[in-house]
C-alpha cells in the first residue's frame, strides 16, 4: 500500500493526530511519501519509524501512490485537486479543521481508516469538477475547481454588472457583489450562505448563484452540467477578482470567461457509515430539533 500525505499547515495541536497517523501507517506496512513543505513542518514534532520519501509536486505528472491523505480541513482537501488532477488517485481527508464536509475522518477514526484502506473496505465517491477557460490563462494548467468558480467586485462599494450566457443563449445581467458557478459539492459551501439550495453530490448539475444581488426576484439557477456557462463583467467597472475555490486572481475587465464541467472527477474515499444525509444532519445540525 503506497500512501502519499499532503497538508498545507501545521500547528502543535496537530502533533498527536499526525503521530497517530504515522504509527498506524507503519503498523499496516504502508510505504509513505510526504509532500516536502509539509514534511519540513513536521520535523521535530512527529517521529517516524523509518524515513519517508519526500516529494515536491511540480504541476506535471501523477503521484506515485495508491491513496492520497489530506491532513487539515476542507480547504486542504481542495488543494489536493492540483496533486491528483486526472490520475484518479482516491483522496481521504483527515479532519484537523472545523466543519469538515469533505475531510470526514476524525482523530479517533484514524486506526479504522488505515486498516480499511489496507483491506480495501471503502467505496469511492466521485465528485465533478469545473474548468475555467480564459483568453489569458490566468490559472495555467491549474484551472479546475471542486466547489465553485467565483467572480467578485474589488474593494469598491459599487455593484458590478455580470452578464451570463448558457450555451451562447443570454440569461441575465446580474447587478450584484459577485456571482458563483458551483458544483453539487460546492452547494454546501459559499453558495449555501448566498441562499443557494443543497444539491445531492452525484446530481449532474451546475448552479449559478448571485452574491448579494440588488434584484430580489433573481434567484439561484440550477442547470445540467452538460451546459457551458460564459460570464463577462462590464469593462467600465475595472478589474475584478476571479477565484477557483480558494485561489484568486485579478481579471482584465471585459474579458469573457467560460466555465464547463471538467472531463475528470475527484475520487473521495468514503466508509460505510459516511452517507451524504448523515453528514448533512451532523454538520448542519439538522438533528438538533427536539422533536427528533
Amino acid at each position: 500500500m503506497r500512501v502519499a500525505i499532503y497538508g498545507r499547515k501545521f500547528d502543535v495541536y496537530m502533533t498527536e493526530v499526525l503521530q497517530s497517523l504515522v504509527r498506524h501507517l507503519e503498523r499496516n506496512e504502508a510505504t509513505v511519501a510526504i509532500e516536502e513543505d509539509f514534511y519540513r513542518m513536521l520535523e521535530g514534532h512527529v517521529v517516524f519509524g523509518y524515513e519517508p520519501t519526500v516529494f515536491r509536486y511540480n504541476g506535471s505528472g501523477a503521484l506515485d501512490a495508491d491513496y492520497l491523505l489530506s491532513v487539515g480541513g476542507d480547504g486542504t482537501m481542495l488543494d489536493t485537486i492540483m496533486l491528483v488532477r486526472d490520475s484518479g488517485i482516491p483522496v481521504l481527508g483527515i479532519n484537523t479543521g472545523r466543519l469538515g464536509f469533505l475531510s470526514g475522518v476524525a482523530f479517533d477514526q484514524i486506526g479504522f481508516a488505515i486498516r480499511s484502506l489496507k483491506e480495501q473496505r471503502f467505496k469511492i465517491n466521485s465528485r465533478s469538477l469545473l474548468e475555467l477557460h480564459t483568453e489569458q490563462s490566468y490559472f495555467g494548467k491549474m484551472n479546475c475547481a471542486l466547489n465553485e468558480v467565483s467572480i467578485h467586485r474589488r474593494s469598491s462599494p459599487s455593484l458590478i454588472a455580470i452578464e451570463v450566457w448558457i450555451d451562447e443563449e443570454f440569461v441575465n445581467a446580474y447587478w450584484a457583489d459577485g456571482l458563483l458557478v458551483c458544483t453539487p459539492t460546492g452547494s454546501t459551501g459559499y453558495s449555501l450562505s448566498c441562499g443557494g439550495p443543497i444539491i445531492y453530490p452525484q446530481a449532474n448539475t451546475m448552479m449559478i448563484t448571485p452574491i448579494a444581488t440588488h434584484n430580489l426576484t433573481v434567484r439561484p439557477l440550477v442547470i445540467p452540467d452538460t451546459k457551458r456557462v460564459s460570464v463577462r463583467v462590464d469593462a467600465k467597472y475595472g478589474q475584478y477578482i476571479t477565484g477557483l475555490d480558494a485561489r484568486y486572481t485579478e481579471v482584465t475587465p471585459g474579458e469573457r470567461l467560460t466555465i464547463k464541467r471538467a472531463p475528470y472527477v475527484l475520487n473521495i474515499i468514503q466508509f460505510a457509515d459516511e452517507e451524504f444525509f448523515s453528514t448533512i444532519r451532523e454538520k448542519l445540525k439538522w438533528g438538533l430539533d427536539n422533536r427528533n
